[in-house]
């Protein structure tokens, strides 16, 4: 592991959605993350849940807005078995 032991929010929702081709809704479950600013993180990496053990591949990395200091990020994540 490249870092441990730092301190992150990590939310499971859901939502649901439907297609063209089916009005039936799904169930669509994501998972976010939230670190601090100042950690530098990629769409290479991975995170752990220490809680459970889960592993999630991180997707998308966006920075929330600030003025006046660095800004928290925001990890969109994708379970991995």
């Amino acid at each position: 592991p490249k870092l441990r032991g730092i301190p992150a929010s990590l939310i499971e929702r859901t939502r649901l959605a439907t297609t063209p081709e089916s009005t039936v809704p799904r169930v669509i479950r994501y998972s976010v993350c939230r670190l601090r600013g100042g950690i530098t993180v990629g769409n290479e990496d991975r995170v752990r849940d220490d809680r459970t053990g889960q592993i999630y591949a991180i997707t998308a990395v966006t920075p929330l807005a600030g003025i006046g200091h660095t800004p928290d990020l925001r990890l969109d994540l994708k379970r991995v078995t």
